[in-house]
This record gives C-alpha cells, sequence and structure tokens, in this order.
C-alpha cells in the first residue's frame, strides 16, 4: 500500500522538462565588430536539433535608417555535429546587422534568439 501511495504522489508531482536549446555560441559573436563581412553564419547549442524547421533572417540593423527586408538564409545542419546550424552569408556592406533564429531541439521544443554584428 505504501509502494502504491508513493508512485500515485510521483505522478501527482510536476513534471520537470529538459530545457529548451540554448545558444552556447555563434560565428559572429553576438556584439562583434568584424573587418570583413562573414562567408557564413554558425549557430551552436546545448543540444541536439531537429533536421529540418529551422529558420535565419539577416537585415540591417533597423536604427540605420537604410531600407531593409530580412532576407531569409537557409540553414544546415552540421552532419558531423547535430547542435550546430550554419547558413551561407550574402555579400554584407559595412554596418550594423540583426540576425533572427528559431530552432526545434530534438525534443520538439522551440526557441528563438537575435545575435547583432557590425561590419566594417
Amino acid at each position: 500500500m505504501k509502494m502504491a501511495g508513493a508512485a500515485l504522489g510521483a505522478l501527482l508531482l510536476p513534471v520537470v522538462t529538459t530545457a529548451h536549446a540554448r545558444l552556447i555560441r555563434s560565428a559572429p559573436a553576438d556584439g562583434a565588430s568584424l573587418p570583413a563581412a562573414p562567408a557564413q553564419l554558425t549557430l551552436c547549442f546545448n543540444e541536439l536539433l531537429e533536421r529540418q524547421f529551422h529558420a535565419i533572417e539577416l537585415e540591417a540593423a533597423p536604427d540605420t535608417g537604410r531600407p531593409s527586408r530580412p532576407l531569409q538564409l537557409t540553414p544546415v545542419l552540421d552532419p558531423r555535429d547535430g547542435t550546430c546550424l550554419t547558413a551561407r552569408a550574402p555579400s554584407l556592406e559595412p554596418g550594423p546587422y540583426v540576425v533572427r533564429w528559431r530552432v526545434v531541439s530534438r525534443d520538439g521544443h522551440a526557441t528563438r534568439g537575435v545575435i547583432r554584428f557590425r561590419v566594417g
């Protein structure tokens, strides 16, 4: 009877779930000032990512006064490391940029964030 009560109590306790994927490093790094435009963007997370359902957008920082629409980049999951995404970067003029990303970890949770960097 005590075992049944303990099992029932365990079922009624809140379930602790794993955390969402958290960005642990990026290239360029958030806040970086680069002498030249990067050839690609790399985002690495603390847990494995799904093979699809990711998004990376790049645009000139809104406070620059330059008209800009977000450019949808094509993220690719690193086949050797299921925690990293890469995306080819277009040719960029000097100035500040914003990268908005969204990923889905293998546990099905979506996470999003922003990276800002400057070229030139």
